[in-house]
């Protein structure tokens, strides 16, 4: 099991920093401190590795948006900024899921897990704009999920750009955002 998790790091580090092209198994192994061989014992290709490491980001998701949304003592706004700032966070940690959403034209096991974590993010956060807007239609909380996903994932990927010394404002400027959209919704003015 450790072998494995190892690997799955290893996977995220190298999807971090290079295209999933340039990512070969003997690099993997190479940061894995493995062997090929012992690569092809658990996965039979990189593509079976992607798929595991989109899994994995898949089970912290759910962990997650369970702890968040489901936390009955915080205010909707308060269930906002926490399920954003820990999306941010999460994806900030983790640079190969922006990747990973931008691998699907791989193969269809990556296209289906790429479709998955895509669909699993914009789960938690359509569980926040409903208990914001329980009333609202669910094409346009879907819609509104869809928004802030696409909006919070696209500023991510330039954040990385920005000097350090602005990037935790900017991303504090990001949640505001985005909470005062979940509070439209919840006054019925945002659909």
């Amino acid at each position: 099991m450790q072998r494995r998790k190892r690997i799955l790091q290893a996977m995220a580090q190298l999807l971090g920093m290079l295209e999933y092209g340039a990512i070969n198994i003997a690099e993997i192994a190479a940061r894995a401190g493995t062997s090929v061989g012992s690569i092809y014992q658990f996965y039979p290709n990189r593509d079976a590795i992607l798929y595991a490491l989109a899994e994995a980001y898949l089970a912290d998701l759910r962990e997650a948006s369970a702890g968040v949304v489901n936390d009955t003592s915080l205010t909707q706004r308060q269930r906002a900024e926490q399920a954003v700032n820990w999306l941010l966070t999460y994806v900030d940690a983790h640079p190969g899921v922006l990747r990973m959403l931008g691998c699907s034209w791989v193969s269809a096991d990556i296209e289906r897990a790429a479709a998955e974590l895509h669909a699993g993010m914009t789960a938690m956060i359509e569980t926040v704009v409903e208990s914001a807007a329980p009333d609202g239609e669910p094409a346009a909380r879907h819609l509104a999920a869809e928004t802030i996903l696409a909006a919070s994932l696209g500023v991510i990927a330039d954040m990385a750009r920005l000097d350090p010394k602005i990037r935790k404002a900017a991303r504090q400027q990001l949640v505001r955002l985005i909470t005062v959209y979940v509070d439209d919704l919840a006054r019925g003015s945002g659909s």
